[in-house]
């Protein structure tokens, strides 16, 4: 097998590339097609009723959390750099205990559907104002980042046009996030969190497997200094 076989998608991965893109579209879709039927207020569309549970909260939170971009820039940059992002592990653990503990306690007693809304209680409308046009400007900035760099991967092993690939996937998620508001992406988040995981743990096994078990992993890392956590 060539270098170029190993970075080019066999017929294998096609089939199970559109089996996992059909599954989450049309999950996605069945809510948005569903909600249009049942959606009756604003409360309903934006938070779900409020009757979400707490796994599917928590699953979609850590789904949005794990970007392709992450996915593909921590990879590359532990490869080249060591695991010192490690450390953003614990900090990310630190400061999801501080919001769970201080924060949503005080935005589930006032029932609130943002934190901007909270700025204008706080103090007023300007500051809110203010706060959400800076949350607009970082994700005009952030989120094309976010699709560029899967889009980017994607061509690497597909030749696929990266910009259509990129509009595709744009179009799709905005059009069941529109049409099926909260729950959609909710639920859509909770299948693709699930085949991330599993998706992590297959590409664990079968790396350690072909480079002769996790002992020759670690020999390797320590060769090349990738094991440091502090720099």
């Amino acid at each position: 097998m060539t270098e170029k076989d190993l970075g080019q998608f066999s017929p294998v991965d096609y089939i199970f590339f559109v089996i996992v893109f059909v599954v989450s579209s049309s999950i996605g879709l069945y809510y948005a097609i569903k909600s249009r039927k049942t959606v009756t207020t604003t409360e309903e569309y934006l938070l779900g009723g409020r009757k979400m549970g707490l796994f599917p909260v928590s699953c979609s939170i850590v789904a949005t959390s794990i970007t392709g971009m992450g996915t593909v820039g921590l990879a590359a940059e532990a490869y080249a750099f060591g695991i010192y992002n490690l450390m953003v592990c614990y900090t990310m653990t630190l400061v999801g205990i501080v919001i769970s503990c201080i924060f949503l306690p005080v935005f589930s007693a006032l029932r609130l559907t943002s934190t901007f809304k909270y700025f204008e209680l706080r103090f007023n409308r300007r500051v809110r104002q203010i706060a959400s046009g800076l949350f607009l400007l970082t994700g005009f900035i952030y989120l094309p980042f976010t699709v560029y760099v899967p889009a980017l991967t994607f061509q690497r092993v597909t030749g696929v046009d990266i910009y259509l690939t990129a509009t595709i996937l744009s179009l799709i998620c905005a059009v069941y996030t529109a049409i099926g508001g909260f729950k959609a992406v909710i639920w859509t988040d909770v299948v693709q969190l699930g085949l991330m995981i599993v998706s992590f743990v297959i590409m664990i096994i079968v790396g350690i497997n072909a480079v002769g078990g996790i002992r020759n992993v670690y020999e390797a890392g320590s060769r090349g200094g990738r094991l440091r956590i502090l720099k």
